[in-house]
């Protein structure tokens, strides 16, 4: 499908101005400057009772301009008004549907396999687009197919109406799996894949519901090169009752546990090191949570932490109450 104008949707709210209310991106033509065909980009977006949210993501979508897009819904079965906003959206779905299902990785493994785009990512439906991404993603990745599209990203925190761009670093799966050193800057709605990729993987992992990207892109990167946009594909929004503000601490225990997975790209003489951080991040964790009485989430830490190796968490333990740093006077900046 040739994305919409502006002028075919319907109008927005009238307290609604600029991108994707008031604004659209350009039509681009229906071949590329080298004549060839824009490849088709296939985009979910999973949602439940998002209904605040959902209409600016579907227009953010519909409108790039773009020449051939297929765009699919996967609604969990919502009863806050998602359902009557999708519906005035339903010409220019591919498909949508509304039903329960097992969690966002469901949702989206859904999407995914009724899509038939050569690229496909999706958009969570507190998340947009930015203008015109789509004909960045696709000339990007006409430069080197079948790669992982990485592109910059807004980081909008909606407590405060500031966003943050965030240009994604060139790291690799050792990065990731080290992930007691540092954040890497990328943003999912910014990361688009081959279908055909995502499949021989696996699709999304069902059993992850807060990191199940980070765990799909470990397995994208072993098999395939990524590619770096420097300018905005997405805006990633944070607001209280997202799942990564609501349950961060959860998130960061079930991305531990996830990306352990994967510690076989690192050296073998590395391996027992890596077990020794890894305990180490969950008992400093478990300094926090103690300090901020949060018992139910310091409970799973530590049971974690006990899981992979009781000696070491015992050992670990005593060094962090007797050191300098104690187990309990201090906090930790982990």
């Amino acid at each position: 499908m040739h994305c919409p104008t502006l002028k075919e949707l319907p109008s927005p709210p009238p307290d609604r101005q600029g991108w994707p209310w008031t604004e659209e991106s350009p039509q681009l033509p229906n071949i590329m400057p080298d004549e060839s065909s824009w490849p088709r980009i296939s985009v979910v977006t999973p949602s439940f009772n998002q209904g605040r949210y959902i209409e600016e993501t579907i227009r953010s979508v519909l409108l790039q301009g773009y020449p051939d897009l297929e765009y699919i819904v996967v609604d969990g079965g919502s009863t806050d008004g998602s359902l009557d906003i999708i519906r005035k959206y339903e010409p220019w779905l591919a498909r949508w549907i509304s039903e329960p299902d097992h969690g966002q990785s469901d949702a989206i493994n859904k999407g995914v396999r009724m899509a038939t785009g050569e690229i496909v990512n999706w958009i969570n439906s507190d998340d947009c687009l930015h203008s015109g991404a789509l004909k960045v993603v696709a000339q990007t990745y006409s430069s080197r197919p079948g790669s992982l599209v990485i592109g910059a990203g807004v980081d909008f925190d909606e407590t405060t109406g500031r966003g943050t761009l965030l240009v994604p670093k060139r790291i690799t799966v050792q990065h990731i799996v080290r992930f007691w050193e540092g954040w890497f800057g990328w943003l999912q709605p910014s990361i688009f894949f081959p279908r055909s990729v995502f499949q021989r993987v696996g699709g999304l992992d069902e059993n992850l519901h807060l990191v199940m990207d980070i765990d799909l892109y470990c397995r994208l990167m072993q098999v395939i090169p990524a590619v770096y946009i420097s300018e905005p594909v997405s805006k990633y929004r944070r607001h209280r009752s997202a799942k990564t503000q609501a349950q961060y601490h959860d998130m960061m225990l079930e991305y531990a546990i996830a990306v352990s997975k994967y510690k076989s790209v690192l050296e073998q003489n590395e391996h027992e090191a890596y077990e020794s951080q890894v305990i180490l991040f969950f008992l400093r964790r478990s300094r926090r949570l103690l300090l901020d009485r949060q018992f139910r989430i310091l409970s799973k830490y530590l049971r974690s932490s006990l899981r992979r190796s009781w000696f070491t968490t015992a050992f670990t333990l005593c060094k962090l109450a007797f050191l300098k740093f104690g187990f309990i006077r201090h906090r930790s900046s982990v």
